[in-house]
């Protein structure tokens, strides 16, 4: 289907034409704005009127990213391992994939949220998943993600180095300043808190 090539084109093929670009574009201010409007609902300051206002771009957000995640369920046949497979099947292997995962997500508290109560703080946490949507907007994310990947053995050994280090210093402190400030070194996990600020 050539409708269906065309916005594989733009959701999925990549960045190296100007529509794939904008809507790129309009995905990352979209998420931005996203997680600018969760952190700007916990002012308590704010008029009724903003906050009605934020509740009103959330529905608009979500029912974009509703169609983009059906969209990118509809064009997942065009993907090339997949292309052998019946369409269902396809769609169903792509619909599990660590990015659809996510996209689901990002939507997934506003629908559940009409048949369940949610602690409000709980939804606006779950709400905040959104961000992780920026990994696919963003192809410098990916090209993090992979060096992370490639470097997870060395970054594995500084964490135990790291984690060596503050116990290391934690129980010093603990045996130095243990009865003179019990407060702050009363114990090696009390200590542990100032070895984490300190290195």
């Amino acid at each position: 289907m050539l409708l269906r090539r065309r916005l594989f084109g733009v959701l999925e093929a990549g960045r190296d034409n100007l529509p794939a670009r904008l809507f790129n574009i309009f995905m990352v201010v979209l998420i931005l704005s996203n997680v600018a409007a969760v952190v700007l609902e916990t002012e308590p300051a704010l008029g009724e009127y903003i906050r009605r206002e934020l509740r009103y771009f959330d529905i608009f957000s979500v029912g974009i990213f509703t169609i983009e995640y059906f969209l990118r369920l509809w064009v997942a046949v065009e993907h090339r391992p997949l292309a052998q497979l019946a369409a269902w099947k396809a769609r169903l292997t792509w619909s599990v994939t660590p990015p659809m995962l996510i996209d689901l997500a990002a939507i997934l508290p506003f629908y559940l949220a009409m048949i369940v109560s949610f602690d409000p703080r709980l939804a606006l946490l779950l709400r905040l998943i959104r961000f992780l949507k920026l990994a696919r907007a963003t192809p410098a994310l990916g090209t993090l993600g992979r060096v992370l990947y490639n470097e997870r053995r060395a970054i594995f050994g500084t964490l135990i180095v790291m984690m060596g280090l503050i116990i290391f210093s934690a129980t010093v402190m603990y045996e130095l300043e243990g009865e003179t400030q019990p407060h702050a070194f009363g114990s090696i996990p009390r200590a542990m808190w100032w070895s984490v600020t300190t290195l």
